[in-house]
């Protein structure tokens, strides 16, 4: 497969039609780069560790093309990830993960990519937050990876 432009995490849940989109609307996304500094300071004071900066990590083809391209929001202790995801309203949702698929399947692809085994799903408000440790799924890699590969 020729891959002309890798595959972000934050799009694999609309490409299996976890969810119709992964448009947001201009308000939410403007609500989550203005909060996501205060989050990750939330989550380090919660957990009392730091999280260190992550960057862009890339999966290649056969070719050598990126094809599959993930950003988490972080790294932590024992070779994790963390996702921070803001939530607005008071009181925030803060619904699992497992009631929110598109998470599940963005936070497996970056574990893959990132070739980590854990990661810390944190949802944040100013009005508290959650957290939840999501395991590597090696199942739900094998099932899904071969069909996004293919997208």
């Amino acid at each position: 497969m020729n891959h002309q432009e890798a595959l972000l995490a934050s799009d694999i849940g609309a490409i299996l039609g976890i969810i119709p989109s992964t448009k947001l609307e201009e308000d939410a996304v403007e609500y989550i780069e203005s909060h996501e500094s205060l989050a990750k300071a939330g989550y380090e004071t919660e957990m009392v560790i730091k999280i260190a900066e992550a960057g862009c990590y890339t999966l290649k083809d056969e070719q050598g093309s990126e094809w599959l391209s993930a950003s988490p929001s972080g790294f932590i202790f024992n070779g994790g990830i963390v996702e921070i995801v803001c939530r607005e309203g008071n009181p925030p949702e803060f619904k699992p993960i497992y009631e929110q698929m598109h998470y599940y399947a963005k936070v497996q692809i970056k574990m893959h990519v990132t070739k980590t085994r854990f990661c810390h799903f944190y949802q944040w408000s100013r009005h508290g937050s959650k957290l939840m440790v999501i395991r590597y799924d090696e199942a739900w890699i094998g099932e899904y990876l071969p069909r996004l590969y293919e997208y």
